[in-house]
């Protein structure tokens, strides 16, 4: 679907990268990767809660998380590393971090006493010009999306 939307792509946005390679004794190398795609997204700005089935749901405050936003680009895999973030008291955090492709995040708190650190990894696909709202469910490993296309705030709890 990537592929598609690159190659359809009506030049919204426009993605330049470039590595080089250095080892001793030699010559760095540069090679430039660029393409065109529909717009970069805003990000994704993500809620983290516990419970359900027979418990109640509640937000889980101070989970950090972080990862990298990903994607190919003529046939090139681009990453971005994401700002880190923590959640809110709400269980609010916010990875507006632009990019493309997909988002791999990790998500990482201490529950208990003494603490035991959880950590949790997923991804998230997100879409040109848009915020995609994630709700993450630690207790069932559900992961539900919703995309905002008109304003950061359409979401309601955000």
């Amino acid at each position: 679907m990537l592929a598609v939307a690159i190659v359809t792509s009506a030049g919204l946005g426009y993605l330049v990268g470039a590595a080089s390679v250095t080892s001793p004794g030699s010559k760095t190398s540069v090679a430039t990767t660029s393409c065109t795609v529909l717009g970069p997204t805003i990000g994704v700005i993500i809620r983290v809660v516990e419970g359900g089935l027979s418990d109640p749901i509640a937000p889980i405050s101070g989970a950090r998380m972080g990862g990298e936003a990903e994607g190919y680009c003529n046939d090139a895999l681009q990453t971005e590393a994401l700002q880190p973030a923590v959640t809110n008291s709400s269980g609010w955090a916010s990875l507006l971090d632009g990019g493309f492709g997909v988002y791999d995040l990790n998500i990482t708190y201490e529950v208990g006493s003494p603490p035991v650190v959880e950590n949790y990894y997923f991804s998230v696909s997100v879409q040109p010009t848009t915020v995609t709202y994630v709700t993450f469910n630690t207790t069932t490993g559900n992961v539900t999306t919703f995309l905002c296309y008109e304003d950061l705030n359409c979401h309601s709890g955000a």
